[in-house]
């Protein structure tokens, strides 16, 4: 389901001309899931897939989010530390913006999902960008900014 949705919420080809733009696209639609703990099935969005499943969303969202910020270390062996980080870190912000309400339909679209990425790509797309820019402030009205 997660692919499904991705290909939907990020239809261009230039989303998927490399890897790890790829995977990165794929970890924000799967940690917005975890995070709000609804799965849309996709011929059925009212359909949650995660609803009345004995799972425990949070241990694996945490796996997850350890996978995104650092996906080498789990796709190659280390015999020793692994290196540094720089892959997409899930900060006080960012969890936010994941725990957004998933009934909210404006937080389950292509300029959502661009915001998430934002801070491991940059958006080339003026009409993809201006829509992150109207989401942004939307999310700005809803949630008070902590100083």
């Amino acid at each position: 389901m997660v692919l499904l949705w991705s290909t939907e919420l990020f239809p261009s080809l230039e989303d998927w001309q490399d890897l790890e733009g790829s995977v990165y696209r794929l970890l924000v639609v799967l940690l917005r899931c975890l995070a709000t703990r609804r799965l849309p099935h996709f011929l059925r969005p009212e359909e949650n897939l995660f609803h009345g499943e004995p799972l425990d969303l949070t241990s694996l969202q945490q796996k997850v989010e350890a996978f995104a910020q650092d996906p080498p270390r789990f796709l190659r062996f280390h015999f020793g530390h692994p290196a540094s980080t720089e892959g997409l870190q899930a900060d006080p912000e960012l969890r936010a913006l994941l725990r957004l309400p998933a009934e909210d339909r404006a937080y389950w679209d292509t300029a959502y999902f661009d915001t998430l990425l934002s801070q491991v790509y940059r958006i080339q797309d003026d009409a993809r960008r201006s829509a992150m820019s109207q989401l942004l402030a939307k999310v700005q009205r809803e949630i008070p900014t902590r100083s």
